[in-house]
């Protein structure tokens, strides 16, 4: 219980400094609201990082947050680490993905409050768009982003001779997906689009060649239904993009 206490402060303290910093420099670039913009970009990270914190938590991992001005990260206590090797890649999956959930439900509830007027449809518009950016680069299965630690999870839990044809599969998803994005809203998203593209395939290539046959590699439905949460996620990321206005205009 102390750890828990101790993660949720670091978590609390860490977001109060960057709010801090951010109105700072919302100020200095003379932004109209640099209170708003600091809210807007510390909620948005906090949230995310609080639910890494509980989903840890749901598998028996003590750890703690902190939010940056770079982002954010959720790791267990040392005296915790090695559990992490004892989670399911199931489990691990989920873990790697509520994050953006928590996004998403800033989205919801953003919403919510611009129906009672409590937010003007331009700071609704704002506050959509970094969460959904936000979204996207966490989702690029690349570095040391939640999307990465999917993709791993997932090209690991696969049979060697499937994970190009799995691969191949799923970069007609993401083509299709950013494809329909840019008809739709005219905005480019080539960037990013190759980058998914890019890091699904290296997963695939760089993946444990016989993770498929570890102990806590994931069924096939299971590799099936994280895939579709994956993908539903990045479809949301990218539909917030597209319907709303750039938040640095904060």
């Amino acid at each position: 219980m102390k750890k828990t206490a101790l993660g949720l402060f670091l978590l609390g303290g860490s977001g109060l400094v960057t709010w801090h910093l951010f109105w700072f420099l919302g100020s200095l670039l003379k932004s109209d609201n640099p209170g708003f913009m600091a809210t807007t970009i510390t909620l948005a990270i906090g949230i995310h990082e609080l639910f890494h914190l509980l989903a840890f938590e749901s598998v028996g991992m003590k750890s703690y947050a902190l939010v940056h001005p770079l982002g954010g990260i959720t790791v267990p206590f040392k005296t915790e680490i090695q559990k992490i090797y004892q989670v399911h890649w199931s489990r691990y999956s989920g873990i790697a993905l509520v994050g953006l959930i928590g996004n998403a439900l800033i989205v919801c509830a953003s919403t919510i409050l611009n129906q009672s007027g409590l937010l003007t449809n331009e700071e609704l518009s704002k506050i959509v768009n970094f969460n959904g950016a936000l979204m996207l680069f966490c989702l690029l299965p690349l570095w040391e982003t939640d999307g990465h630690l999917f993709a791993k999870a997932l090209f690991d839990s696969i049979p060697e001779h499937q994970d190009m044809p799995v691969a191949h599969a799923l970069t007609v998803v993401a083509v299709a997906i950013f494809g329909i994005a840019v008809f739709a809203s005219a905005q480019t998203f080539a960037v990013p689009g190759l980058l998914v593209v890019y890091g699904l395939r290296k997963n695939a290539h760089e993946d444990e060649h016989l993770g498929s046959k570890h102990r806590l590699a994931m069924t096939t439905k299971q590799r099936w239904f994280w895939t579709a949460v994956y993908f539903l996620l990045l479809s949301l990321a990218v539909f917030f993009i597209c319907i709303s206005q750039p938040w640095w205009k904060i």
